[in-house]
């Protein structure tokens, strides 16, 4: 829930990477750690196109309330991308019960931790 997908990646025992778990197939292929350096690869291409989709969210999420902290939700859950444009996560209504819910405590414990 950064607003856009970040590096989290999948290493296959062949040295292949992936964007994240969720998207472990040929078409997102970011480059082999074997022919070239890990920074290398997450730097690459392959993971801008791959990036690019996800900084965009939905009109609508723009406007709600809980942006701030959702910022659209993880890109799977928003896919497919129509007109440029991700759609709402699959999760919206449930994200915001929750934030709807802890969002009041979790400023609380921020606050405590934190002054």
């Amino acid at each position: 829930m950064v607003g856009m997908c970040s590096a989290y990646p999948l290493i296959e025992a062949d040295g292949s990477v992936f964007p994240c778990d969720f998207y472990a197939i040929d078409p997102f292929l970011l480059g082999n750690i074997h022919t070239h350096g890990f920074d290398e690869v997450m730097r690459g291409e392959a993971a801008i196109r791959f990036a690019e989709p996800s900084r965009k969210a939905h009109p609508a999420c723009e406007k709600c309330e809980y942006f701030f902290i959702c910022r659209g939700g993880c890109r799977r859950d928003r896919e497919p991308i129509a007109d440029g444009v991700l759609l709402r996560s699959r999760f919206c209504e449930a994200y915001k019960m929750f934030f709807e819910y802890t969002l009041t405590r979790m400023k609380r414990i921020a606050r405590s931790i934190a002054p």
